[in-house]
């Protein structure tokens, strides 16, 4: 799987995954705010790629507009370091600190693939591990909340 593919794929399930279906889906996308799970290569190489509408990204549609196949997105905190210039980063000496919008996803692609392609499972396995963490740490800190008003 390309990471466009990856990309594509995720925004249009973030939105049309709130329920609101899909006659209202540009609605939802200008409304709510989501972040697309980090990418992960089959060499261990990850980073983040995002196209919410507070993102410098643009889809068929133009720049923040909610569409099926993103153009330009921004990148952000790699695992290792990649090419300042090539990449648009904000800080041309720490790019693993740093993030890059506008970028071609086609220069993702070629990122991602440079490192062995998307590694999909790992992908999906980091994403359902950090939902579930946060559901659990959520579900504590109720029942410890509910405990202290238990107390009071």
């Amino acid at each position: 799987m390309l990471a466009s593919e990856f990309v594509n794929t995720m925004a249009f399930g973030m939105v049309k995954g709130t329920g609101k279906g899909c006659t209202q889906m540009s609605n939802v996308y200008d409304s709510e705010f989501f972040l697309l799970p980090r990418i992960y290569c089959k060499d261990g190489f990850n980073i983040s790629i995002q196209v919410n509408n507070g993102n410098y990204c643009e889809s068929e549609n133009g720049t923040r507009t909610f569409g099926l196949d993103w153009k330009l997105v921004e990148w952000g905190f790699p695992s290792e370091p990649i090419d300042a210039q090539k990449y648009n980063a904000e800080d041309d000496d720490d790019t693993t600190n740093s993030v890059g919008g506008y970028v071609e996803i086609g220069l993702i692609d070629g990122l991602c693939e440079e490192h062995g392609g998307v590694d999909l499972a790992r992908t999906l396995q980091e994403c359902f591990s950090k939902q579930t963490e946060e559901k659990s740490t959520t579900t504590f800190e109720r029942k410890r909340f509910s405990a202290s008003l238990i107390k009071c």
